[in-house]
């Protein structure tokens, strides 16, 4: 009975230390992510952005899932969704063209 909670301890701290490892992965990648933005260029939320276009939150997040917009996810966790749209690419949209 011990060498299987042994085991199950085992395995508990293996998965830990995976998912730390993971973590510090996806922080890495945000950071490379943040670095290659141009920060002296506006980034817009989506309620924003569905508010200047007079659309709601959920027509921004298809034009997105279709490709019509691009969106940066600027979320630490990847579980949790924070994207960011550039103006320029709010502004293309608006004078129809696609991105």
């Amino acid at each position: 009975m011990f060498g299987n909670a042994a085991r199950f301890l085992s395995e508990v701290r293996r998965r830990n230390r995976a998912r730390e490892q993971d973590r510090g992965r996806l922080e890495t990648d945000v950071l490379e992510v943040a670095g290659s933005v141009d920060m002296s260029e506006q980034l817009l939320k989506v309620r924003e952005v569905a508010d200047e276009l007079r659309l709601s939150r959920e027509t921004v997040y298809e034009l997105i899932r279709q490709g019509m917009l691009k969106a940066i996810n600027v979320s630490p966790s990847w579980s949790r969704r924070q994207l960011r749209i550039k103006r320029r690419d709010v502004e293309a949209f608006k004078r129809g063209r696609r991105m």
